[in-house]
């Protein structure tokens, strides 16, 4: 049997992989229905159908699927809402208006003219052209913006702690709207728990996984050889080409309820290992 290899830097990927992403779709659920509870009635009952929706519907079109399950009508603008009274608006500094990442694409979806939905009927009427986008790209706003309730795996806080024991630097890339992706960071507290974190989307348009810059980035910050350097994530899509022909090694972890656990990866793409549970993590390298 071949010699494990030697590894510096273990570097993660966030959503399915130290937390999961279901958790934070829920609680941004949770977020839209009570910030929107004047329009929409109930907020537990309003967060139920999102996530019944979620789990058994189009998850890119959670919102959209509420709305024409429901018949909103919105008499004009939406000062009945809480939104209006708090919540994100386009012109507020936390609102984050770039296109649904490939992550919140998979959970609350955005409205598009080609829709069903966005077609004909009068003014007001959930269905009218304008409408529903606008009202929909408030929900997101609300979804992207919320404080969330989430917190690490239980594996993912022990490999954490087990990394940083026995000294290996600990870095973190994730996609995604940098204002999302920097509250669930928050939420998890792990600017205290590894030595470098890079948004790549901060890095400017054309810098999300598969491209190479974040990962050439975080090998510098490290200060590691890239064939020193280990990439853990859950989306064999994407997340392993880029490390793959830098020279890292790549660790997929398949979670039960992991949005890419069966999805088969492009060329370049394989994992060089598969894992069910950080636990495992320790054993694929000295």
């Amino acid at each position: 049997m071949p010699d494990k290899p030697t590894i510096a830097a273990v570097v993660f990927d966030l959503d399915d992989t130290l937390y999961p992403e279901r958790a934070y779709a829920f609680s941004g659920f949770d977020a839209v229905a009570a910030t929107f509870e004047d329009l929409l009635g109930d907020p537990e009952q309003t967060a139920a159908d999102m996530r019944r929706i979620f789990e058994h519907g189009d998850r890119r079109r959670v919102f959209n699927t509420l709305l024409a399950e429901r018949g909103v009508r919105d008499d004009g603008p939406l000062d009945r809402s809480r939104e209006s009274r708090g919540g994100a608006t386009r012109s507020s500094p936390i609102a984050n208006d770039d296109g649904p990442s490939d992550r919140s694409r998979g959970s609350c979806g955005g409205a598009t003219r080609s829709s069903p939905l966005a077609k004909g009927g009068k003014r007001g009427v959930v269905g009218s052209p304008g409408t529903e986008e606008a009202l929909v790209r408030r929900m997101i706003e609300t979804y992207r913006s919320h404080r969330p309730n989430i917190s690490l795996a239980p594996d993912a806080d022990a490999a954490l702690t087990r990394l940083r024991e026995k000294g290996h630097p600990l870095g973190l890339i994730t996609d995604g709207p940098a204002v999302m992706q920097a509250a669930k960071i928050q939420a998890l507290a792990l600017a205290g728990r590894v030595d470098e974190i890079i948004l790549t989307a901060e890095l400017g348009p054309g810098f999300g996984k598969p491209h190479p810059r974040a990962f050439e980035l975080m090998a510098e910050r490290l200060k590691a050889a890239p064939s020193q350097c280990v990439y853990v994530a859950d989306n064999a899509v994407k997340d392993f080409v880029a490390p793959n022909a830098l020279g890292w090694l790549t660790v997929q972890i398949t979670r039960p309820d992991g949005v890419y656990r069966d999805i088969d990866p492009p060329d370049g793409g394989q994992p060089a290992h598969v894992i069910e549970t950080l636990d495992s993590l320790d054993d694929l390298f000295a």
